[in-house]
């Protein structure tokens, strides 16, 4: 008989979560509130936005939703919680996924100093059986930042994994497709994402490559000024499922020269044997990108990525203070992209790779749940 695990998340699921959700480690079953429509995550984005804009700024907002949830009777019966950026009050067994230190607690780091011992308690509970991080960052972030005497032994890093796809792709076609894929839900993110500085690298490479084209699937802030005559196609709404996986399909390289620590959309370029041109980000998309074997990852630049050893690119309200800062050296970034442009072989040896380590290595769903198999069983 199948344990049943309460998948209970801070906020919005996200499609790398449903990943788990929908294929979760053997003799395991998850479940949730949540549901899906049409292959798109049906969430309340009006909530989200007042929470970003208000709520998190006037309270430690994911610390009280779990104070509230916690009262809340489930559903059903089951053996144990999987919280994801949520903590758990319940006397029952429960495992949390903490993607950054401060967001058990909330989005402001205000709130951190006054909430983190008991943190730490909730953390080196009986009940607490386990502790996952998506990278060696996530979880050096929770060990400089909390005493965790308690629990440093609960904690293990367990990369984020997608299904791999069926499609055979064809390095060798005419032209070559470059894909950008952002936010549809935050506006504001255009630039954090890196796609300002993916259109620039793509008008200075179309003047030299005419065939050259440029696909973006990000909401477009109202106050950002795209040169349409450059040729790119800017898709700004919801895609169902299949219409996103053709966008992948149609590609040839995928751009992604962030100054967010998400790397959820990374991986699912990978699993359809495009290479990846991404960025340093205090390591974290390095640790899923292998420099030149997988992909590509942009050197470090001088952004202030931290704050009291705090990742302002996580999920906090402070990280868009750090733009004002950054640096994009988009002279590195076309001449990456143009390597792959001018060489299908290294397109193509660099894609295969990377499919292969979603299809069978460290970024698997099999390798993923050999991970969480050990952490569920105690």
């Amino acid at each position: 008989m199948k344990k049943i695990v309460y998948y209970e998340p801070a906020g919005r699921i996200h499609s790398a979560q449903w990943e788990l959700i929908n294929n979760p480690p053997e003799g395991y079953e998850f479940i949730t509130g949540r549901g899906l429509l049409d292959g798109v995550v049906n969430n309340n984005f009006i909530f989200d936005k007042i929470r970003l804009q208000y709520l998190d700024r006037m309270m430690p907002l994911n610390y009280i939703k779990a104070k509230i949830d916690s009262m809340k009777k489930l559903s059903r019966e089951v053996d144990m919680i999987f919280a994801y950026n949520h903590l758990v009050f319940r006397k029952i067994p429960w495992i949390i996924h903490i993607e950054w230190a401060n967001v058990p607690i909330g989005r402001d780091l205000r709130f951190f100093p006054s909430y983190k011992e008991r943190v730490e308690e909730l953390l080196s509970s009986d009940y607490c059986k386990g502790i996952t991080a998506w990278s060696a960052i996530a979880k050096e972030s929770i060990l400089r930042n909390y005493n965790t005497d308690g629990f440093s032994n609960k904690i293990r890093v367990v990369p984020i994994a997608v299904r791999h796809t069926e499609y055979v792709r064809d390095y060798n076609r005419d032209g070559v497709s470059l894909l950008f894929v952002g936010s549809i839900n935050t506006p504001e993110d255009f630039d954090a994402k890196g796609a300002t500085n993916a259109i620039k690298a793509f008008s200075i490479l179309k003047a030299k490559y005419k065939d050259l084209t440029l696909t973006i699937r990000t909401r477009v802030p109202k106050n950002q000024h795209i040169n349409d005559t450059l040729g790119l196609t800017i898709i700004d709404s919801i895609l169902p499922k299949q219409e996103l996986n053709r966008l992948f399909e149609d590609a040839d390289i995928f751009v992604y020269p962030t100054h967010l620590a998400q790397c959820a959309v990374i991986v699912e370029a990978m699993s359809y044997g495009l290479p990846v041109v991404t960025s340093w980000i205090g390591s974290t998309c390095g640790e899923y990108v292998e420099d030149g074997v997988t992909g590509f990852v942009l050197p470090q630049n001088s952004t202030p990525y931290f704050v009291d050893n705090l990742m302002l690119t996580s999920e906090t309200i402070h990280r868009h203070k750090l733009f004002k800062h950054t640096t994009n050296d988009t002279d590195i970034l076309v001449s990456t992209l143009e390597r792959l442009i001018v060489d299908a072989e290294l397109r193509e040896r660099v894609g295969r790779r990377a499919k292969a380590e979603v299809e069978g290595g460290r970024l698997s769903i099999d390798y993923r749940n050999r991970l969480l198999k050990e952490i569920f069983n105690g």
